[in-house]
């Protein structure tokens, strides 16, 4: 019998477990450790590397491969993938976001958790859920170190008697007893470090061979340079508040082109918590930013010290101090007279 109390400080590591321990399938849990191992130090990594180091560096793409092929392996973990996958900062990364916010948004949970927002994505991944997932972890392994291994389902059916309801309660609480079977030694060490070699070799084996797809982000400035009639298309849309961001609603708006209902929407319980305003966030914002920077952009500002800003421009205005082109005066002048009395004035 194996007791069910906790290990002197002398044997915090187990020594005997039960007989059906010998079996391969229990070594798919230190596995599981190993591989969550090889996650941690390949992430670790690649937070000091940055996105540069991993998209144009060989040993910085090969780190990656292996934090993905790392992962695999932890089925458990599927929060902490995606929340990894929409922070690589590239195509796939963008594409995802794009894809997932639509999903999240409609049930609401979009107002907090917003996967087009890297910073709060990349704070999810390397933070937030890894200290979730080491706190679970780690109380498995307390609980399997306090409680011995899990019994095989149903071990102990062929021992006990009775019928229906009271036998599958007796069942229950012979599994949850403690085992009182055959037992052997155990060397954990042996089996982490088996275990340990097994995942290095399929983890190093699969992101040499497979790599991991790391498609170059699409920029603004490449999107400008290769399609400018689309760009400059999109930023009207922007500035004149037509565009899909501009009309999305919940939870980045008041409007409602993309709110999406069935009895009702989950998607406008929460409000708009993450207010954009398209014109100044995608538009006059970035183009303020580069024009204290680059001389290209901020050669437009020279309209306001020419005299070529307001309404008139281009009509009567002209570079300098110049009054304009005088053979338009006969034409705008009488855009300027008005043709009858002003209309009468509410009260």
């Amino acid at each position: 019998m194996l007791p069910a109390r906790p290990a002197p400080p002398g044997k915090l590591l187990p020594d005997r477990q039960p007989a059906y321990v010998a079996s391969w399938v229990y070594v798919f849990g230190v596995g599981s450790l190993a591989a969550l191992g090889v996650a941690s130090v390949s992430g670790f990594a690649l937070a000091l590397g940055g996105p540069d180091w991993w998209h144009y560096n060989l040993v910085g793409h090969f780190f990656n491969s292996l934090h993905l092929w790392s992962v695999e392996p932890l089925l458990a973990s599927i929060i902490e993938c995606f929340t990894g996958y929409v922070s690589q900062q590239n195509f796939d990364s963008q594409w995802i976001s794009a894809s997932g916010k639509d999903a999240l948004n409609s049930v609401g949970a979009g107002a907090f958790f917003n996967v087009m927002n890297f910073g709060q994505m990349l704070t999810w991944h390397i933070v937030l859920i890894p200290i979730v997932l080491i706190a679970i972890v780690g109380a498995h392994v307390l609980l399997v170190r306090m409680r011995s291994v899990s019994h095989p389902i149903g071990a102990h059916a062929g021992e006990l008697q009775g019928h229906g309801r009271s036998r599958r309660r007796a069942i229950a609480r012979a599994d949850a007893a403690p085992w009182r079977g055959p037992s052997r030694r155990y060397d954990i060490l042996k089996e982490g470090t088996i275990a340990t070699v097994v995942i290095l070799a399929l983890t190093f084996g699969l992101a040499d061979l497979l790599s991991s797809p790391d498609v170059p982000p699409v920029t603004i400035a490449t999107w400008a340079r290769l399609a400018p009639a689309d760009f400059l298309a999109t930023a009207a849309t922007e500035l004149n508040g037509t565009s899909e961001t501009a009309t999305y609603g919940p939870p980045y708006n008041n409007a409602s082109g993309s709110v999406q209902k069935l009895l009702f929407s989950p998607q406008n319980l929460p409000g708009v918590t993450q207010p954009v305003n398209a014109a100044r966030d995608f538009v006059i914002g970035p183009l303020s930013a580069l024009v204290r920077t680059d001389p290209a952009i901020a050669a437009p500002s020279k309209a306001t010290a020419m005299g070529l800003t307001g309404s008139q421009w281009g009509v009567m205005n002209e570079t300098g101090s110049y009054p304009g082109q005088p053979w338009l005066w006969l034409y705008t002048l009488w855009y300027q007279v008005r043709a009858g009395p002003p209309p009468p004035t509410s009260t």
